[in-house]
């Protein structure tokens, strides 16, 4: 009967890994400069991970629509939402709808409203597949997360040793076109990338103490990087989430706090000895013109509100109206707000805060939990100065997060469950493929000519400050045409 037991679990264990394959193939393209160069040679880094993006999310959705048992599996965990969450999100569907239909390019409008869609399928997929395969898959999924921070340490050492031996010019954020992309990935990452060191308590003593000191090293090397980047929403966000952690679990996440402590310890050893020394880059010298920059940007969106209380300039309709500094307000609240109007940032602020405290009262001072809820929060906080909303890989990140956390506050049960109306299977199929319509509808063909897309609207459009630049929103050049 043991045997038969063990079988099962490494079936089950196996099952999850496949499953699990397109996420890891997304993180290992998204990070690694020459698999993502060999892919789409042309394209620039955000508008490869825009793509990578889009396929893992075609590919999840193909998965849903071929895969009966997936698809179950899918519908068994949205029956299990709460009516109080269902209603939130058919009215955020619906206004998000009669605001994409009022927008000045509505094309663009439901590419944004399709895409969010898109993201929803994944964060319950991910759910799913926590739900189904129980302990195993927080291992697999910190296996990948972990997998992927190595990737990017690799690119960012090699990039330091060209520097600092043959006196190249030091690209501090290799495979982003901008730190702050990358500070969004380290604030979702940096709580998470410490948890091998409390899942291998099962092991040998030797076994712990050899995971210990590597995820010891390659976590101080992350806040190294997190340090060295000196982003001030990342940093503080991690420190809340820290804060509040401690608030919520009180003693049973000292020892969650104590590695945290010293992963950080780690870093700003690895910083003062081995970064200083080394790097000539200022990375505050842009404070002030930041700061210039977010209330401009913060400025716009209030007038954009103050216009249109309602059903906001459309979503991705920010970019629709320029200015001198991006095209996105980097402020998620007023992003949503400017966009899909008041009436949706409630909805959104009420969905958020009851399931937030569904987590709250459901989980334990589990490890998991611990680093989940803090990344959840720093994020959160990140989210009101930064675009964590906007760019691809945060975006994927902000989906594993919450459906993670999903998965985890359901009970285990391993048959789906079938009692779904013929008439709700339909509708999921049908939102399904008029989702994928609509991000098809608003990316081709231009995704075939983005770098000649981009570089002709900047030739042929007013220059502000008298230099051109791309602003990220959907693709690296985010305005709307």
């Amino acid at each position: 009967m043991q045997k038969n037991g063990s079988t099962m679990t490494k079936i089950r264990s196996s099952s999850a890994e496949i499953i699990s394959a397109p996420l890891a193939i997304f993180f290992a393209f998204a990070l690694n400069g020459r698999l993502s160069r060999f892919l789409l040679s042309e394209d620039n880094p955000y508008d490869t991970k825009r793509i990578l993006e889009t396929a893992l999310l075609f590919g999840i959705c193909l998965i849903l629509l071929i895969s009966q048992k997936e698809r179950q599996s899918w519908l068994t965990l949205f029956s299990r939402l709460t009516h109080q969450t269902k209603l939130l999100i058919s009215g955020i569907i619906i206004f998000g709808s009669i605001s994409s239909i009022a927008a000045p390019i509505p094309q663009d409008a439901f590419l944004s409203l399709s895409y969010v869609a898109l993201l929803f399928f994944f964060t319950l997929f991910i759910a799913t597949q926590r739900h189904h395969y129980g302990n195993a898959y927080d291992k697999i999924l910190v296996l990948i997360i972990v997998l992927a921070v190595i990737i990017y340490e690799g690119a960012f050492i090699k990039s330091f040793i060209d520097h600092a031996v043959q006196d190249r010019i030091f690209y501090f954020h290799p495979i982003f076109v901008n730190s702050r992309f990358l500070c969004q990935f380290l604030t979702w990452t940096l709580p998470l990338i410490t948890l091998p060191i409390f899942l291998a308590q099962e092991s040998t003593p030797t076994r712990r103490k050899l995971i210990f000191l590597s995820t010891l090293l390659i976590a101080g090397t992350w806040w190294a990087i997190a340090i060295a980047n000196g982003s001030k929403g990342s940093l503080l966000g991690l420190l809340i989430g820290w804060i509040v952690v401690a608030i919520i679990f009180r003693g049973r996440s000292r020892d969650w706090l104590l590695i945290q402590f010293y992963a950080l310890l780690a870093g700003l050893f690895i910083y003062f000895t081995v970064f200083v020394p080394e790097l000539r880059y200022d990375n505050f010298a842009a404070i002030a013109q930041s700061l210039v920059s977010r209330m401009a940007l913060w400025e716009q969106a209030l007038q954009l509100i103050k216009d249109n209380p309602l059903l906001g300039t459309g979503p991705l309709h920010y970019a629709y109206f320029r200015n001198p500094y991006a095209a996105h307000p980097h402020n998620s609240m007023l992003q949503i707000a400017s966009e899909w109007g008041l009436p949706v940032l409630l909805m959104v602020s009420l969905l958020a805060i009851s399931n937030f405290t569904i987590w709250v009262k459901r989980t334990t001072a589990n490890p998991v939990h611990l680093s989940l809820t803090a990344a959840l929060l720093a994020a959160t906080f990140h989210s009101q100065i930064s675009g964590v909303l906007t760019t691809p890989l945060s975006q994927i990140m902000m989906c594993l997060v919450i459906g993670w956390m999903y998965g985890i506050v359901q009970p285990l049960q391993i048959t789906p469950d079938s009692s779904a109306g013929h008439t709700a299977k339909w509708l999921f199929l049908f939102v399904i493929l008029l989702s994928i319509a609509g991000v098809a509808q608003g990316i081709f063909p231009e995704v075939f000519s983005l770098p000649e897309l981009g570089v002709e609207w900047l030739n042929s459009h007013e220059r502000f400050e008298g230099h051109a630049t791309f602003n990220p929103r959907f693709w690296g050049q985010g305005w709307l045409r």
